[in-house]
């Protein structure tokens, strides 16, 4: 599983995630159209955001999300 985490997170976190056995991708600067371009590259199963905002183009990037 591929999770996308576009937002702060702890660093406890995501080692956490990775211990699971989950690959993690962290970057909390993507937003706009670069975190739909990501979206796009990464094919992630998940995206974890807090305030980053999301848009349809952003899910319809992935068809896994």
């Amino acid at each position: 599983m591929k999770v996308l985490v576009a937002d702060q997170f702890s660093e406890e976190g995501i080692k956490e995630l990775e211990k699971s056995g989950i690959e993690v991708r962290y970057d909390a600067g993507l937003s706009g159209d670069t975190l739909t371009k990501a979206l796009g590259e990464i094919q992630p199963n998940v995206l974890v955001v807090r305030s980053t905002k999301v848009t349809a183009a952003d899910v319809n990037a992935n068809p896994k999300l």
